[in-house]
């Protein structure tokens, strides 16, 4: 009867070997991984809330030129602003009486303002008295 060995030294030197190199390896791989993922998770994060601050910066300055543009109709020009001597009122006198004098003086002062701004603005007048309405836009269209 022959003798079986079980496994021969150069197997069992392989196996060890090859355990000593995988093992640290896999450990390494598997901690990069998560390593990586967390990295990513806390920049992603960080990018979104950076970008919502930023959304909410541009809503209030919109915003905020709506409210001016809104003073502007309801409110006129002050005395220091009117390019005539007493208040002006033209948006208002628009609303009023509509006639074509006072809608160009409306058409000037809003385009006027809204020319300033770097950004496209529609502006839409809705006259609840049953007047005139008025659109006007910065855009082409």
């Amino acid at each position: 009867m022959k003798h079986v060995r079980p496994f021969r030294i150069k197997y069992k030197i392989m196996v060890i070997c090859m355990t000593v190199i995988i093992l640290p390896v896999l450990v390494m791989t598997i901690n990069s991984y998560y390593s990586s993922e967390r990295l990513l998770a806390q920049n992603y994060t960080t990018l979104l809330n950076d970008l919502a601050k930023q959304t909410n910066i541009r809503i209030d300055e919109f915003l905020k030129e709506i409210e001016k543009i809104s003073l502007l109709a309801s409110n006129g020009l002050s005395d220091n602003l009117s390019a005539t001597h007493e208040g002006s009122f033209p948006i208002q006198d628009f609303l009023r009486e509509g006639d074509e004098q006072h809608e160009i003086a409306a058409y000037n002062i809003l385009m006027n303002y809204i020319m300033m701004k770097d950004r496209v603005f529609s502006i839409y007048l809705y006259n609840m008295n049953g007047g005139k309405t008025f659109c006007q836009s910065t855009s082409t269209n």
